[in-house]
């Protein structure tokens, strides 16, 4: 099993935290690689994920006084999938969080930058919510990581940021356009993002 953690601080109330996190609505715009979610009861649901392959997990979430756990298994091929976001509110109303994702499965041992980005993308999108400070990717970070990812993956690593693609193979950038703009030029316009939307897909 690989473990990942971030931490980030944010100004807000503790529970509000929680309840957002435990929000499928808000799921689905914070997980990245996540390509559906379809709910089953009002704990129960099911999460579709493409990282390097398809996975459907049924899931189950819990909330408490200071965490909230999203944890699921998929059946065949048999893997494991848990996240979970706990809170240490502190006297001057700035809250700690940690971020945890875990997993055991197929490409084990190819899910470590994966997982890294997830949770540091989903930290970037809470602290947008609520404006705070955390260990969020650049753009030039996610590059970095995914380039070192397909290193060990058979296929292309293809990272979107807007309206501009770059392609990925074995370490190297093998293209990159953004509309009219290839090559060089657009790397420039990609690492110059200010406001980036990043989705990755693997091929």
């Amino acid at each position: 099993m690989i473990e990942r953690r971030v931490m980030l601080t944010l100004h807000a109330d503790a529970k509000l935290i929680l309840q957002d996190v435990y929000d499928l609505r808000n799921l689905k715009e914070w997980w990245m690689f996540l390509k559906d979610i379809k709910m089953e009861s009002e704990d129960t649901y099911i999460a579709k994920f493409r990282v390097f392959m398809p996975f459907k997990f049924h899931m189950r979430r819990k909330i408490g006084l200071n965490k909230v756990v999203h944890e699921g298994v998929m059946k065949f091929p048999k893997a494991y999938f848990c996240f979970t976001v706990e809170v240490f509110p502190r006297r001057n109303g700035d809250v700690d969080i940690s971020v945890k994702g875990e997993y055991a499965g197929p490409l084990e041992r190819l899910a470590g930058i994966p997982m890294e980005v997830f949770l540091r993308n989903f930290a970037k999108n809470l602290e947008e919510k609520y404006k705070g400070r955390s260990e969020g990717l650049n753009v030039r970070q996610i590059l970095e990581y995914q380039l070192e990812a397909s290193k060990d993956y058979d296929g292309e690593i293809v990272v979107i940021v807007n309206e501009c693609k770059v392609t990925l193979r074995k370490g190297k950038i093998v293209s990159a356009e953004c509309g009219d703009i290839v090559g060089n030029e657009a790397i420039k316009r990609v690492l110059s993002e200010e406001k980036p939307k990043v989705k990755i897909e693997y091929t």
